[in-house]
């Protein structure tokens, strides 16, 4: 059930509706980006098929543990851009 009820009526109108804070799902969502960006075998399987070229992804696995070190230090509107784009 959408927890639009809950924003905009009384909880008795929607007891079996739920809501999950916006800033617990980033959260989440950036712990797994960043086990993924980590996680050089995940990452292999992710891309291998569409680099096949051995240099390249080395080259690709490269850039992603340095995206994965600079991760926790980013900025929430860095982060947002780097998940957008």
């Amino acid at each position: 059930m959408s927890s639009r009820p809950l924003t905009t009526n009384a909880r008795a109108n929607a007891p079996n509706a739920r809501r999950i804070p916006a800033g617990d799902i980033e959260g989440l969502v950036n712990r797994r980006i960043l086990r993924f960006f980590a996680d050089r075998a995940q990452l292999f399987e992710a891309t291998g098929p569409w680099v096949p070229d051995i240099a390249e992804q080395e080259k690709l696995l490269g850039y992603a543990d340095g995206f994965a070190e600079r991760w926790n230090g980013l900025a929430p509107p860095e982060l947002r851009s780097a998940i957008s784009n």
